[in-house]
């Protein structure tokens, strides 16, 4: 249904607060986002902001859901993007589109990635189910690439059993038939990339690398342990 006039001037209003407190993460550190600069940057008394968002969390909430929506749309895109491809190759193309959105969006992958804000708990009932977008994504690509023997078997170790993971997390994955070696070498690949992009996002990875990419597929592939099929060759026919 369509939205009424006073509803899009209330979305557009929400939106535009929001742009603010982008703006303010970005110069300031994202625990300088404060309801009163923002109403006095738009214009607005302080107590009218309220009609939009109850207190600062209540806005740094519906920012991290924003971002971690951004982030799960850009890796939705990239693999939906190579699904003919092979996975190997679909799944570093996704890596690749991740590392581009968080260098084009580092306020939201600061967000994200970054250390806490200082008083603020994320409510995990409204950010949690969005930042698992993301994370299928890759555990999918994953989970195929070892159903196609892709990927080198993990060795047998007491310190890899169900009782490591968050159990809230284990059963997510098990729902999603997530075979228990695929979800260690995701968490294993996930903390490189994570590391990497943080360097990137951050400033410190161009004192090592002037392009980085090579070095985003490499570091994927050894970490997840990709072995190449082994080539067929033909020999001629004996006399």
């Amino acid at each position: 249904m369509a939205l009424s006039r006073r509803e899009r001037r209330h979305e557009q209003t929400r939106q535009e607060i929001k742009q603010i407190a982008r703006k303010q993460m970005a110069q300031q550190g994202r625990a300088s986002i404060s309801l009163r600069g923002i109403a006095a940057e738009m214009g607005m008394s302080a107590p009218s902001l309220y009609n939009y968002y109850t207190n600062r969390d209540d806005l740094v909430t519906d920012l991290l859901v924003d971002s971690y929506t951004h982030q799960a749309e850009a890796l939705e895109q990239a693999s939906a993007s190579c699904q003919t491809q092979e996975t190997i190759a679909c799944l570093l193309k996704t890596v690749l589109a991740y590392r581009q959105w968080a260098v084009e969006h580092p306020t939201e992958f600061a967000l994200i990635a970054g250390s806490p804000i200082p008083g603020y708990v994320a409510p995990i009932e409204q950010t949690l189910p969005q930042a698992r977008r993301s994370l299928k994504v890759l555990l999918d690509l994953l989970q195929h690439a070892w159903d196609e023997h892709l990927l080198l078997p993990q060795l047998d170790s007491p310190d890899i059993a169900p009782e490591t993971f968050n159990d809230d997390f284990l059963a997510w994955c098990r729902e999603n038939g997530y075979a228990l070696c695929v979800v260690f070498l995701f968490l294993e690949c996930y903390a490189f990339l994570q590391g990497a992009i943080a360097l990137e996002v951050f400033g410190h990875l161009p004192f090592f690398l002037n392009k980085p990419d090579a070095f985003y597929r490499t570091g994927v592939l050894t970490t997840i342990g990709y072995q190449a099929p082994q080539k067929v060759t033909n020999h001629p026919a004996r006399d």
